[in-house]
């Protein structure tokens, strides 16, 4: 066994140091503390700065081992929540381009060429048109016979969408604008006008298929045109 280390004067008791009270902020004995290996004795106010700055590190130890422990659910969090967003934000921009494709495959069709609104449109059998003519088509049969029907009666002019507004979810989603333009009215001249319409979209194959068209019963602001 190591020899007992005596701390003070001479006429002072002395207890051997255990390895309790060897530490590495400071030494502790009945009738003072220690600095190091020395024999002077640190009065009490070193000692508690000594003790304080000691807890002080212990703790700054603890809040960093802590905040390094937290850093991976928090990048994993950041990286849940942008992964969404960028979904959702690529998802609007696909369908603001397909409302803008249908609105060109409309002025196709205005001029006898359906071909486009076919490829635009899905074929399944829940699809509709509430179209501003009036009548309803459901299923794609009707539907493209009510476009057949619109070029026919209204033939030329020209439509295209403003004030466009899009919400996108994971496989649907739907666009609301102002369809303005003109059209030949079945009684000869051009009409001008400004109405309100509805496009709804799903995601088919990955690609987004218009499913439902629904535009104004009646004109906003028509004016007769020359013939």
């Amino acid at each position: 066994m190591l020899p007992a280390t005596f701390i003070g004067d001479s006429n002072t008791e002395s207890s051997p140091t255990t390895p309790a009270q060897d530490s590495s902020c400071a030494r502790f004995e009945s009738k003072g503390v220690t600095r190091g290996g020395s024999n002077r004795r640190v009065t009490g106010p070193e000692a508690a700065v000594q003790l304080s700055a000691c807890w002080r590190n212990l703790g700054s130890i603890v809040t960093v081992i802590t905040l390094l422990g937290l850093a991976p659910p928090f990048a994993q969090t950041a990286r849940a929540q942008s992964q969404p967003l960028s979904a959702s934000v690529a998802a609007e921009d696909e369908i603001r381009s397909a409302t803008m494709r249908f609105y060109v495959a409309l002025n196709s069709a205005l001029r006898g060429d359906l071909d486009p609104l076919s490829a635009l449109w899905s074929h399944r059998p829940d699809v509709s048109n509430l179209s501003a003519v009036g009548g309803r088509a459901a299923g794609w049969n009707e539907v493209y016979a009510d476009f057949q029907n619109i070029a026919r009666f209204y033939p030329g002019g020209r439509i295209a969408p403003r004030d466009i507004i899009v919400v996108a979810g994971k496989d649907m989603g739907y666009s609301v604008c102002i369809e303005t333009g003109q059209l030949r009215s079945p009684a000869g001249p051009m009409v001008s006008f400004n109405q309100r319409a509805t496009n709804i979209f799903r995601l088919e194959d990955g690609k987004w298929k218009m499913i439902h068209h629904h535009a104004d019963a009646g004109f906003i602001g028509s004016q007769a045109a020359t013939r």
